[in-house]
């Protein structure tokens, strides 16, 4: 028997239960076999002779039909397999067809990796597909699919729906990515749902979803609907709810959340007696504008947290005055970016006795502008941070000194940028407190009133950072005398501060800080900091400390132990009026980055390095720079910004000079050598050492003069050259900088010039002049040179009638061998 098959695929199965063949006689569809549709109920399966029988009886028909040859393109099988006891096959055009059986356990094998399959298209069930019990992340995994037909699955066993159509992936690496193909699940109306309890997470993240219709869903035994829908951020239609039965649903969380949706009257009247957690809800459905949620029972709520979280174009939601709220925990972030929501304050009646956390609660909410909450019991509250967060508006929050805060640990960002003017805080009780960082950001209180136990408090980044309080002494929170012993993050803690001028820190004991990183940085009108007094054993990071503080001259860091510091990068940058700088018992040996730790600071003319203070340079391994250098005093007459004198002093050379104060060296009449910014880290150090600019000229000058003899001469020779026919002395002139000297030479006899027996020559001993006057050199000094000296040597030489020479003018002098010391003055000026 020949047959001809047209329009169908060729396919080899593993498994043959049933056989169809399509036979095309004179244009007419004829059906030899029907295909047998297995169900999950079904116990009987055609026998192959039945199927025989039927073949047979229409053999005649088959061999004498008239066939139509011409025929589709047939699609090429590439990737098939078995799950559970169902075939499935993908074929070239990547349609993955799933063929009678039931299914297997969770994700389809057709992932075979379990994280991703980038071919199948499309996918559709043949009648006779069973799903299993559990059908949860069944279609996990298909990247690229775009649709999902299941008008044909068998799902009246199904208890676990939970990311059924969730077709996110994961990639190499096991990162996980939200599908964005598919387009369109047919077949939901067909779904029997009834004995189904887990929906959570069914349709998370399909992005392309523009609409559902879930109308036909029975979900009178769901539990769990916790982020159903999550991520569906184009389903502009989603229809069914009100079909809904919700009665034994506990999980709500994150439902709807970014949902585009712009009504949510469908869910106005669910049952949520059985409620336990609503948490997220609603969160980021930003075109929402009015719910009503007056018929919700949720006396059983325990999680409320971001329940209505950046709702921003949420203008009311009514029933809020109405619930029965006594055994919620969790409320953070219940109002979050609610800018125009009228129905705030309708929780300010709410039974808050069993609250544990009001992170954030009216975090972001612009419209704000005033809080009654006398009412509310926080005693059993242990997170507050954010509770009062961006509120601008804020100008009163009535109730807030009676809080009970004796259990609250976390206190972050609690009133950052709030707007209330006086903060009276006096009734907190911090002992608990271990996180204050950025408890008072940006804030602009004029007052804030409470008196802190902060000895507990291990994290202050940001307590104040950007808020523009001006005097922290007239401040009432006993700020300078907090206890600061257990805190470790003192980053950005006063940053940012346009305000402050002062601040007296010395009573601090930042014994545990590890990190300083931007901590008092761009404080503009910060001139004075004490900060003297600190000990920093486990400090270390000093990245940014002081950056862009401008104002501020002078910085005693010498108490500072910064053994252990690995990153010093800005660290004293753009400090332009910075003049006095003392880290003279700084250990920099772990420093890893300096990157710009000394860039722009062009008054700073007094530095203290200790042995140990030194600087590196060039890249790291990866090529990165991280080096600085010590800055170089301007070369010009730059003036010295010192309070301290009337006197003005200028800088006059691009090297520092070491003050030497045990030698007489002073400020500004340092007696040291000079140091180049490099020699600085280059000469080593045996003792802490203070340089300053170079004010005056460094006079380095010295002398050599040859001795001088004169042989054997006779009494009364008269004038007697020297032995030496050309003789000059050297003058050597390292000024720096490099300056013409005004330079006296004088020369003087210790003892007049005598023999062994005490014979004196007197007036004997000459200086002859290149212009031939003679003066007589006795003990008294005579001037043989006053004149200039360039920078470099010069000689002063005589010829043998000039100089020094002997005049023997008496018959009378005795014998002997006549000898003197010279001493030699020279006298430079400027």
């Amino acid at each position: 028997m020949e047959i001809i098959m047209v329009g169908a695929k060729s396919t080899e199965q593993k498994k043959h239960c049933t056989l169809r063949f399509i036979i095309i006689l004179s244009g007419i569809w004829l059906l030899l076999c029907a295909p047998q549709v297995v169900k999950a109920d079904d116990v009987e399966v055609m026998n192959s002779s039945d199927l025989q029988g039927m073949l047979n009886e229409n053999s005649s028909v088959v061999q004498n039909a008239p066939v139509n040859t011409i025929a589709p393109l047939v699609a090429t099988i590439t990737d098939s397999g078995t799950f559970g006891t169902c075939d499935w096959d993908i074929d070239d055009e990547g349609l993955l067809t799933i063929h009678a059986g039931v299914l297997g356990k969770g994700i389809g094998n057709w992932v075979a990796d379990g994280r991703m399959n980038d071919d199948i298209t499309n996918v559709v069930c043949d009648p006779g597909v069973v799903a299993n019990e559990n059908s949860g992340r069944l279609f996990f995994g298909l990247k690229n699919v775009q649709t999902i037909d299941v008008t044909n699955l068998d799902t009246s066993n199904v208890v676990d729906m939970s990311y059924m159509f969730a077709c996110s992936y994961n990639d190499a690496n096991n990162s996980l990515h939200q599908n964005v193909s598919l387009i369109n699940i047919i077949g939901l109306n067909n779904l029997d749902t009834s004995k189904v309890q887990d929906m959570h997470n069914m349709f998370y993240n399909d992005i392309k979803l523009v609409s559902l219709d879930v109308s036909s869903f029975d979900t009178s035994n769901v539990t769990d609907m916790n982020n159903m829908f999550f991520g569906d951020s184009k389903l502009v239609e989603l229809s069914g709810l009100d079909k809904w039965d919700t009665g034994k649903v506990q999980d709500f969380s994150s439902i709807f959340n970014y949902l585009p949706l712009t009504s949510m009257s469908d869910i106005e009247k669910w049952d949520m007696s059985s409620a336990v957690d609503i948490g997220s809800m609603f969160s980021n459905m930003r075109n929402l504008t009015t719910l009503d949620l007056s018929a919700w029972d949720v006396s059983n709520v325990e999680k409320a947290p971001l329940l209505f979280y950046f709702c921003d174009g949420l203008t009311s939601v009514k029933g809020l005055d109405q619930w029965n709220y006594h055994k919620i925990t969790d409320i953070r972030w219940l109002f979050y970016g609610n800018t125009k929501n009228q129905n705030i304050r309708d929780i300010e009646g709410w039974d808050t006795s069993n609250i544990t956390n009001m992170n954030g609660v009216f975090d972001y909410c612009l419209g704000l502008d005033y809080l009654d909450l006398s009412g509310w019991d926080t005693s059993n509250v242990t997170d507050m941070t954010y509770m009062f967060h961006y509120t601008p508006k804020l100008t009163e929050i009535k109730g807030i000194t009676n809080f009970n805060t004796s259990k609250v640990t976390k206190m972050g960002n609690m009133f950052a940028n709030c707007g209330v003017p006086v903060l009276d805080l006096s009734s907190f009780d911090t002992s608990k407190v271990v996180d204050m960082s950025s408890m008072f950001y940006l804030s602009s209180n004029k007052n804030i009133i409470g008196d802190f136990d902060t000895s507990n408090v291990t994290n202050m980044n940001g307590v104040f950072s950007t808020s523009t309080i001006p005097n922290f002494e007239e401040l009432d929170l006993n700020v300078l005398s907090w206890d600061v012993s257990k805190c470790r993050d003192f980053g950005s803690a006063f940053s940012g501060n346009p305000n402050l001028t002062s601040l007296d820190l010395s009573q601090w004991n930042p014994k545990s800080a590890t990190s300083f990183n931007s901590m008092f940085s761009a404080d503009p009108n910060l001139k004075n900091l004490d900060v003297s007094t600190w000990e920093t054993p486990n400090l270390t990071s000093l990245n940014n400390t002081f950056y862009q503080d401008t104002s501020l001259e002078k910085l005693y860091l010498s108490s500072w132990n910064t053994s252990k510091v690995t990153n010093m990068s800005y660290l004293f940058s753009y400090m332009t009026n910075l003049a006095e700088l003392d880290i003279s018992n700084w250990d920099t040996g772990k420093v890893t980055s300096m990157l710009q730790m000394f860039a722009y600071n062009p008054n700073l003319w007094k530095l203290s390095l200790g042995p140990k203070t030194q600087v590196i340079s060039g890249t790291n391994s990866s090529g990165t720079n991280i080096g600085s250098s010590f800055p170089t005093p301007p070369a010009k007459n730059t003036e010295i910004i010192d309070p301290t004198t009337e006197n003005k002093y200028y800088s006059i050379s691009p090297k520092w000079q070491e003050v030497d104060y045990d030698n007489g060296g002073s400020d500004h009449e340092p007696v040291g050598a000079l140091r180049t910014s490099s020699e600085l880290n280059t000469i080593p150090r045996e003792e802490n050492t203070t340089y300053v600019w170079q004010q005056q000229p460094y006079m380095d000058v010295s002398m050599d003069v040859p001795d001088l003899s004169y042989g054997t001469a006779s009494a009364n020779q008269g004038v007697t050259p020297r032995e030496q026919d050309s003789w000059a002395i050297t003058l050597n002139n390292n000024v720096y900088p490099a300056t013409t000297l005004n330079t006296t030479i004088a020369v003087s006899m210790e003892t007049p010039l005598a023999n062994d027996a005490g014979d004196t020559l007197d007036d004997s001993f000459i200086f002859r002049d290149n212009t031939g006057n003679d003066s007589v050199i006795s003990t008294t000094p005579t001037t043989i040179y006053d004149g200039k000296v360039t920078n470099g040597v010069k000689n002063l030489s005589w010829d043998s009638n000039h100089g020094f020479l002997m005049n023997l003018h008496s018959f009378q002098t005795p014998m002997g061998t006549y000898s003197t010391t010279l001493d030699w003055t020279m006298v430079n000026s400027i």
